[in-house]
């Protein structure tokens, strides 16, 4: 069965991966030749590959007749069912049946399409002889429990002992078991997730459970999601949780629970991932969550616009329409958009009050130089997370970087003190100290601590290696500055200080080869200058 599944998926994913160009087809293809079907499957080829696979879907939409060109029409079928068009790949899977029945993938428009009606028992017959696909085996044991529960009226504790402890969790959502007490506290003991930690928040809404659970669903509550900030957001009328969920809403999210759950293989390309989380939305759209995810998969490829596209689709009544408009910022910012200060200007109007909000309010204060700013908000954080060490971290990142040396260097003591495995103020704390030449071997023992909890991070490399320059240990400091560059290739400032190792060993010509190097990377407009300073004097 294993070797079917890599089969079957490289198959698949070889024409929406694989067959592909780099030119730039979209630019350079004839308008006649763009117009034929070689044409249309090079252009949506590419599209493909760079993550537009809705462009590659309008792309092969326009041709009605594929002349049963097998790469074709393939092509055409997955990236309809990666953009979640189901009804039209349905289509497709019909017209070319002897072309596409080859594998489960042509089962997918159906197994959608019959979840999206609550037909769970017709779902199911295609998810079984569907389980060479990633997952569908754990989808079929999923919608058995469905059925089974939506044919009774009530479950007994016996009854409730025969479903998997993972799955209890529905009985939750159907409302239909004796001891809901007993079985909420368990479920509140379980590591659930993001999806479900909203299901059981709104059911102990209705219930009127919430005032007698509230610190418990505290602490399960993601970090993005405060009890405060979900109480106020439930009393929306609108809001899905607040109604008792139904089979559409259980499948839709254990889709988006798959979809994250392949996502940490190495295995299981991206566009199966877009695949399993469009079903979801499909099925449910008031689910926003899966848009979310699909958000952040278009993200990591860098296709900002398609990124920002997904996310408008989240209602703003959504749980998650907070930490959506946080990240359309951040997606706005890095396509230079103007709407970038549209979000961040929503934000500090009409959700100040939730910390994720005042952590990204901050942050932009901090990356834009004005940490007193940020700094205000980092204490009216700190007075409400109980000195988290993370907030602590930046609190003390900015006061270093306003000058304020002598506190900072006190606050990393002291979060040292609450974690001694904080790795990353260990680094800052070595890394500062080593630029003050203050108590070098000191830096050098913090530096070490932090590369026993992460040997193979460049950045600490970098630290122990410039400690080393400014020991005047320029041979050790060329070792572990080389090894650090293999880790972070792209570091113009690790470059940077290879470079002057270079220098004071004598080997001027390396050294400027590594300073030019460092220009061609995203080097702040300081290390620019001082770089070009030394090239001006030793090229």
């Amino acid at each position: 069965m294993i070797a079917s599944i890599k089969i079957n998926l490289f198959c698949v994913f070889f024409f929406l991966i694989g067959c592909t160009t780099n030119i730039q087809l979209q630019d350079n293809l004839s308008k006649n030749y763009y117009n034929s079907n070689y044409g249309k499957y090079l252009s949506a080829s590419y599209s493909v590959k760079n993550g537009d696979v809705k462009h590659a879907s309008e792309i092969l939409t326009t041709s009605t007749k594929y002349n049963q060109e097998i790469t074709l029409i393939e092509l055409a079928f997955y990236s309809k069912i990666i953009n979640g068009q189901f009804l039209k790949a349905k289509t497709l899977s019909k017209k070319y049946k002897n072309i596409l029945d080859k594998n489960s993938f042509a089962n997918i428009p159906l197994i959608a399409l019959h979840l999206k009606n609550n037909e769970l028992e017709e779902a199911l017959k295609l998810i079984d002889i569907s389980d060479d696909l990633p997952g569908f085996d754990l989808l079929a044991g999923k919608v058995k429990n469905l059925i089974l529960i939506s044919k009774k009226t009530n479950f007994v504790n016996e009854e409730i002992k025969q479903i998997k402890k993972n799955d209890i969790f529905d009985l939750i959502t159907f409302e239909t078991f004796e001891n809901k007490d007993k079985l909420t506290n368990e479920l509140l003991k379980q590591n659930q997730t993001v999806i479900n930690k909203f299901l059981l928040f709104g059911y102990l809404k209705r219930k009127k459970l919430l005032l007698k659970k509230i610190n418990l669903v505290e602490k399960i509550l993601p970090f993005n999601f405060q009890a405060n900030f979900l109480n106020k957001h439930f009393l929306n009328k609108n809001n899905l949780f607040l109604r008792t969920p139904n089979s559409k809403l259980i499948i839709s999210s254990y889709f988006v629970n798959l979809a994250n759950h392949l996502s940490q293989k190495n295995n299981i390309p991206s566009s199966y991932i877009k695949m399993l989380l469009e079903i979801s939305y499909f099925i449910y759209p008031e689910l926003s969550i899966s848009n979310y995810y699909l958000s952040e998969i278009y993200e990591d490829e860098k296709n900002y616009n398609i990124a920002l596209n997904k996310l408008n689709l989240i209602f703003k009544h959504s749980p998650i329409y907070v930490p959506s408009l946080i990240k359309k910022y951040k997606v706005s910012k890095k396509l230079n958009s103007n709407k970038a200060k549209i979000y961040l200007k929503e934000l500090q109007n009409n959700y100040y009050s939730y910390i994720n909000v005042k952590y990204q309010l901050a942050d932009n204060y901090r990356l834009n130089k004005n940490c007193s700013k940020a700094l205000k908000i980092y204490d009216e954080i700190l007075k409400e997370t109980s000195n988290d060490v993370n907030f602590l971290f930046y609190k003390a990142s900015c006061l270093e970087k306003i000058g304020l040396w002598k506190e900072a260097k006190t606050l990393f003591f002291n979060i040292i003190k609450l974690n001694e495995n904080d790795a990353y103020s260990l680094n800052y704390l070595s890394y500062s100290m080593a630029i003050r030449n203050e108590d070098l071997e000191k830096a050098n023992i913090l530096i070490d601590r932090a590369l026993k909890i992460e040997p193979n991070n460049g950045f600490f490399l970098d630290t122990l290696g410039w400690i080393q320059f400014k020991k005047k240990r320029y041979n050790l400091a060329i070792y572990n500055l080389q090894r650090a560059i293999v880790l972070q290739p792209n570091s113009s400032e690790i470059m940077d200080h290879l470079g002057d190792c270079y220098l004071k060993t004598g080997r001027i010509k390396e050294a400027v080869f590594e300073w030019k190097r460092a220009l061609k990377y995203d080097a702040s407009d300081k290390l620019k200058k001082n770089i070009n300073i030394k090239l001006k004097k030793y090229e």
